[in-house]
């Protein structure tokens, strides 16, 4: 169960970085001695001798697998750990003979990651409203009506990660999205695995991890993906992984919250007319809604409120 998380956790062919100036010209110093000279060092890297020339000034972010190969050529006077003491930001890319592609950096960072209440609540946003394309770029995305969620989403990143900027907009829908860093969205997938709808899941180490984890996770799926009704005082989840509803199960019995069975049921999409399932969780005792309001709760303004009504001395329901 991996708690934390390193820079060098990362596919260092994805990744650019800025290091600390006294430190990035200490490294490319020692290199250059080791090698006598820059032209010698660029074939031992198989990079150019001016691409050499730009990272040892600043100029340009470092690609990741420079870094690698330069740690391990310095071997322990350079180590990555100790690397990673020194970075300024990072950021996701791509590289060419030729030239290189750099997406937005963080800064100020948060390395190691640890995972916390927060982090939860993000890899939740993400699986329930959010998408994290698997390619080359990683571009990371959240939807949501409620701008409260919007907020909260940026407030937690920025908490978790670092500084960095964010896009935020609206559709003619109403619906607003927050367009972030594709290093997040690397960093969150090469971490916890796939957040695909059809095979999302709830992460091991969240599952098996501390109780505030796991009341962030339930929070941050909740306020995306859960449907209060209160003439039938239900709380709904439904999934289209039917992984995921079965871990929300599991996460829920640890506050002794105890929904009726997950059940199926089969629907054909309007667009393309697919048939497709989707998998439901409800809570419906007074007891175990009492136990969500009490544990879990909502961050969502309108939910939150409906939440209250149920839960209330004066709420009356055939139970």
């Amino acid at each position: 169960m991996k708690k934390e998380f390193h820079f060098y956790d990362l596919p260092k062919e994805k990744i650019y970085l800025r290091l600390k100036n006294s430190f990035r010209r200490k490294l490319f110093k020692e290199a250059q001695k080791r090698y006598t000279s820059f032209n010698k060092l660029s074939k031992v890297l198989d990079c150019c001798p001016h691409s050499l020339s730009n990272w040892n000034s600043g100029k340009y972010s470092i690609p990741g697998r420079i870094i690698f190969h330069l740690s391990y050529l310095l071997n322990k006077s350079f180590s990555l750990k100790e690397i990673e003491k020194n970075i300024t930001s990072i950021s996701t890319g791509r590289m060419t003979k030729k030239q290189g592609s750099v997406g937005k950096a963080i800064s100020n960072l948060k390395f190691p990651i640890k995972i916390s209440f927060k982090l939860s609540r993000i890899v939740a946003n993400f699986i329930g409203d959010g998408s994290i394309n698997l390619n080359y770029y990683f571009n990371t995305t959240y939807f949501n009506k409620e701008y409260k969620l919007i907020e909260s989403l940026k407030e937690n990143i920025t908490t978790v990660f670092g500084k960095m900027d964010f896009n935020i907009n609206q559709s003619k829908d109403e619906v607003y999205y927050i367009n972030v860093p594709a290093i997040v969205g690397l960093i969150l997938v090469t971490w916890f695995g796939n957040f695909y709808s059809k095979v999302a899941r709830v992460p091991f180490e969240i599952l098996k991890g501390e109780t505030n984890w796991k009341k962030g996770f339930l929070q941050g799926i909740y306020d995306d993906e859960g449907t209060l009704d209160i003439k039938r005082g239900h709380l709904l989840i439904v999934s289209s992984s039917p992984y995921l509803i079965e871990d929300i199960s599991k996460l829920l019995a640890w506050f002794e919250i105890r929904p009726r069975k997950i059940y199926a049921i089969n629907y054909t999409t309007n667009v393309n007319r697919l048939n497709r399932v989707a998998y439901h969780l409800v809570i419906a005792n007074r007891m175990s809604i009492n136990r969500f309001a009490k544990n879990i709760g909502f961050l969502h303004p309108t939910k939150l409120e409906k939440l209250h009504k149920m839960t209330s001395e004066s709420f009356k329901k055939d139970w």
